[in-house]
């Protein structure tokens, strides 16, 4: 028995395969509710590896939902940019990590927070926007090079936190580190926390509080006392 508040070494996450076997590759999209990133994942024995191939936007941009909105009322800019990004991701990027001999798996698309609040038109929209950029990516890329297009899935919030968790396990034992107790991880539109045997997930436009925060500049100084204008998180959402 351990002792209370003592965390213990994170027993080693199951992963099949043997560093003799081929290395098994899968394409991700990461559709979040302040940026897209398309991944490959490569896992050789029990070793997996993630490397980011494309991120959109850039720098500040439109959220996730309001690309779709764009493209469905449409205006296809912001689309074909993030198209376009992500092609030259699989172009130049990808043949630099990936291994020789690999297999390749299906991965997903993960659609997250921001999509899941969407209802009516607004998700069809954005459903259908996101299958056309499957759709696209595997005419114009994937399928001369045998890569299978990832699937579209809707991530629900507990299963997010599932994921997340899942990733803390993984790096902890393969860095032979304790497991945490709890786990909290926050992405722009949700929150998930992992812990004590309960699993939570729940809405938070963080993007926004951060933005407004990093935007405003720091509190003026008048007269020797220090002045903010910033509002409370609740104002700004």
């Amino acid at each position: 028995m351990r002792r209370p508040g003592r965390p213990q070494k994170q027993a080693a996450p199951v992963l099949a395969g043997s560093t003799s076997d081929p290395p098994r590759a899968s394409l991700m999209i990461d559709t979040g509710t302040g940026e897209m990133k398309l991944i490959a994942a490569f896992k050789q024995g029990r070793s997996v590896e993630l490397k980011e191939l494309g991120k959109w936007p850039a720098g500040k941009g439109p959220e996730t939902a309001e690309l779709f909105a764009g493209l469905a009322a449409g205006d296809s800019t912001q689309y074909e940019d993030m198209k376009e990004t992500f092609k030259k991701g699989l172009l130049e990027e990808l043949p630099k990590h990936e291994p020789a001999g690999c297999v390749w798996v299906p991965g997903i698309l993960g659609a997250t927070a921001w999509y899941r609040k969407l209802t009516g038109g607004a998700k069809a929209s954005s459903e259908s926007g996101l299958k056309r950029l499957l759709f696209e990516l595997n005419d114009e890329v994937l399928k001369e090079r045998n890569i299978p297009a990832p699937a579209f899935a809707e991530i629900e919030g507990q299963q997010e936190a599932i994921f997340e968790q899942k990733a803390v396990e993984y790096a902890v034992t393969m860095s032979d580190l304790e497991a945490p107790l709890a786990l909290v991880s926050a992405g722009s539109g949700s929150c998930q926390i992992v812990g004590f045997g309960a699993v939570a997930s729940f809405d938070a436009a963080l993007k926004r509080v951060r933005w407004r925060s990093t935007t405003i500049g720091p509190p003026a100084v008048r007269s020797g006392r220090r002045r903010s204008s910033m509002r409370s998180p609740s104002a700004t959402t």
